[in-house]
């Protein structure tokens, strides 16, 4: 069976002196393994479009149990963001998001495409990282499926209370009315204006999930929250994260 899609390399093996083993975010199948022979070869066409942070056009062989690539034309390259050890160390964060979250032989163009305006922003300078970090983890959450409720509070359905308190674990909000003292140390108390900025994380159209702005002390908070909530429903430490962590420690 042949698949011709549109996909982002995300992790990138040497197999032999000539052959790559990648793994492609890719629009129509999920997250794949694909084998590209010869592909390390300068003169194969499918030199440039396998590499790691490359955005290509695939053309692949889908067999029984593995994936073979037979054609890659590059649209878009990265490369530029291995020049700064942040930015990209952060990039593979994203890609390692994408590993865990994104599953195989489903759909996955929001998910594509939210990992490339985040490759994208990061490349060009636009946004602050803790801005494009936090809502790829919280974006990319709701897309497969671990959507919170923040529209309003679960218990009296209060839009715009002073306080709002967020369970983590449960994906939800209550106002201070309807959140007993005794609950509250289980919960993130929210200002008016972090909520806002994770609204529009999860409601806002793709192309403008990074344009919104919140003071220092804020984004500190939200950056804590959508790490927080990636890393519970999604089960997973990111080894990447940790990377990142230590290169910004000394930024």
């Amino acid at each position: 069976m042949k698949i011709t899609t549109s996909g982002l390399v995300i992790r990138e093996q040497t197999l032999s002196e000539n052959d790559r083993l990648v793994t492609i975010l890719t629009e129509k199948e999920g997250v794949i393994r694909a084998f590209a022979r010869s592909a390390k070869n300068m003169k194969n066409k499918m030199f440039s479009g396998t590499q790691l942070l490359c955005y290509s056009d695939f053309n692949i062989y889908k067999g029984k149990d593995k994936y073979i690539i037979n054609e890659a034309d590059l649209n878009k390259v990265f490369f530029n963001l291995r020049d700064d050890l942040v930015k990209i160390s952060l990039a593979q964060y994203f890609c390692e998001i994408a590993m865990v979250l994104q599953p195989k032989h489903e759909e996955s163009k929001d998910f594509l495409q939210l990992i490339l305006n985040a490759l994208y922003c990061i490349s060009m300078g636009k946004y602050s990282r803790g801005i494009i970090k936090s809502a790829v983890e919280l974006r990319a959450s709701a897309i497969v499926g671990f959507m919170p409720n923040l529209v309003c509070c679960s218990g009296c359905h209060e839009y715009n209370a002073t306080k709002m308190y967020f369970f983590i674990d449960e994906g939800k909000i209550l106002c201070e009315s309807c959140c007993a003292t005794a609950l509250r140390n289980e919960a993130v108390c929210v200002s008016p204006s972090v909520l806002a900025a994770l609204r529009h994380i999860l409601y806002a159209e793709s192309k403008k999930v990074f344009s919104f702005s919140v003071s220092e002390k804020s984004l500190s908070q939200i950056c804590f929250i959508t790490q927080k909530y990636l890393e519970r429903h999604s089960g997973s430490k990111f080894k990447t994260l940790e990377v990142y962590k230590e290169l910004t420690s000394f930024n």
